[in-house]
């Protein structure tokens, strides 16, 4: 999945995509290289399609969308408040529905300032 940047004020940065491939799935990948400044205050969220993909009792995914509202409305929240709300906010989505993929959830925080 592409990851999700928020600048220090919750909005969404847009990362750029080039051609790329899943890892793990082929034996020989043609990897999409990109460079990524992480705005001073900001976050960067790395997932895996489980998380997007987890699902309710109904079969109605969590989603991309829900995870860029999390997103937002926790960016000033610490890295791993952010993970464990996402956690959180699936778990209650689900309703206790099993899930057929597992999810890993990386939130990086760049500090708003220099550190001397």
């Amino acid at each position: 999945m592409p990851p999700m940047i928020l600048t220090s004020e919750g909005e969404l940065v847009d990362v750029a995509m080039g051609i790329g491939q899943p890892l793990g799935i082929v034996d020989q990948v043609e990897l999409d290289v990109q460079h990524v400044i992480i705005p001073r205050g900001g976050t960067v969220l790395l997932f895996s399609d489980g998380l997007n993909e987890a699902a309710d009792t109904e079969g109605n995914e969590f989603g991309m969308k829900r995870i860029q509202q999390e997103l937002v409305a926790h960016h000033n929240d610490s890295a791993q408040a952010i993970c464990d709300g996402l956690w959180e906010a699936v778990e209650m989505h689900s309703g206790g529905a099993p899930q057929h993929d597992d999810f890993t959830v990386m939130a990086v925080k760049r500090f708003a300032e220099r550190i001397a």
